[in-house]
């Protein structure tokens, strides 16, 4: 079983990994872009996320992502796409900064009746 923190950044690789606070059994990791890589457990269900390069893409420093204050994420996975929301509150930010992609479901990810949240 696997259970990670809520969110870690590493500033000197630039990634920032934002997880589901449950415990379950790792399967692999499905790249849903270049820089975003979506972690599931063996019943195909996503659990983590990892950004790289997360200071480009929410175009922000690596000084402040390292005083993240809230995190929301929003996986939700249809038979056409994976849709990913997040939002980052930081320390000395006023405005959150915020991401969404939506990916061509053309994994083994199944479908889920509703959208996995976290917030911190």
């Amino acid at each position: 079983m696997v259970k990670y923190d809520i969110y870690t950044y590493d500033e000197l690789g630039d990634s920032l990994f934002l997880a589901f606070p449950v415990e379950y059994i790792f399967k692999e990791v499905i790249p849903l872009e270049e820089e975003v890589l979506l972690e599931i457990d063996q019943e195909g269900h996503p659990h983590a996320l990892e950004i790289l390069n997360a200071s480009t893409i929410f175009n922000t420093s690596k000084e402040n992502l390292s005083n993240i204050r809230k995190v929301e994420m929003i996986i939700e996975v249809s038979e056409m796409c994976i849709k990913i929301d997040v939002s980052l509150t930081l320390f000395n930010v006023a405005k959150p900064l915020k991401v969404s992609e939506s990916i061509s479901n053309l994994s083994s990810i199944p479908l889920t009746d509703e959208s996995l949240a976290i917030t911190l």
